[in-house]
């Protein structure tokens, strides 16, 4: 069973598939989002594993280590009867167990669709405020941006942020 704990898998889950989403390599990533390359390489390799540097291994490892989960044999054994790497299997079975928990989280987080839909309501002033106000107020108000979630969260943005910053902001307020 694994020793860490389901914010420790997810916090790395994620950066995993940003990773992957934007195509960087892993001391690439690490770099532009600070985080420690090594601990980040170490629980990639876990999360990753061989599923995609080395696809048909990957089946055929997945194949033994789930022989192995369901013999009930001690590791030694089991490998050494089919002459094959006992940390190998050992690898894969930590990689099962990261895959599980991932799984099962990916479902805690998802929400039903009525807590996720976000409706936007334009409203009206009222016309003494429309006359009372000054067009410098109206461009200033029409280049922020606010953004106001369910649990009392309320986020404004202003106009000179970069668009890597809002796609960060929109990622942490998705996890709420």
């Amino acid at each position: 069973m694994l020793k860490v704990s389901d914010e420790h898998i997810w916090y790395w889950h994620k950066h995993c598939e940003k990773q992957m989403e934007l195509g960087l390599s892993v001391k690439a990533y690490a770099e532009q989002f600070n985080v420690e390359y090594k601990r980040f390489s170490n629980i990639r390799y876990r999360i990753i594993y061989k599923k995609y540097s080395d696809p048909e291994n990957y089946k055929k490892i997945l194949k033994q280590a789930k022989e192995y989960l369901a013999s009930g044999e001690p590791i030694a054994r089991f490998s050494g009867s089919r002459k094959l790497n006992p940390r190998i299997i050992s690898e894969m079975v930590t990689h099962l167990q990261y895959q599980e928990r991932i799984e099962r989280l990916t479902k805690e987080h998802e929400e039903p669709l009525e807590e996720t839909k976000m409706n936007f309501v334009q409203v009206a002033k009222q016309p003494q405020e429309i006359q009372q106000s000054t067009e410098a107020e109206v461009l200033e108000k029409q280049n922020d941006i606010e953004i106001i979630i369910s649990k009392g969260v309320k986020v404004s943005i202003s106009p000179n942020i970069d668009s890597m910053k809002i796609i960060k902001i929109i990622e942490l307020l998705k996890d709420l």
